[in-house]
């Protein structure tokens, strides 16, 4: 699991308290670094400098290895569940 996860998020948006809702109940220990853009036009400027669509966005830090980009709360959902699927198998 990662050292900490980084999290860009807007006010009032679900999908954004769905995945903080979902990192509490699946890796309570690790601590989530959120960045919550106020400005519509901030938000706006910097997604499309950085290619991305919605929000929030996710990314998944661990020292010592460039950070994963998870993406959105969908994403989010199918990462735990790969993480989830090789803990099986190597059991």
């Amino acid at each position: 699991m990662p050292d900490r996860y980084v999290m860009l998020t807007k006010k009032d948006c679900d999908w954004c308290d769905k995945a903080k809702a979902l990192i509490a109940e699946k890796d309570p220990e690790t601590p989530v670094m959120e960045f919550v853009i106020e400005q519509p036009s901030q938000l706006r400027e910097y997604m499309i400098a950085m290619g991305m669509t919605t929000v929030p966005q996710i990314w998944w830090v661990e020292e010592g290895y460039a950070p994963l980009v998870i993406g959105g709360y969908n994403e989010l959902v199918q990462t735990y569940e790969d993480v989830e699927e090789v803990y099986e198998t190597s059991d």
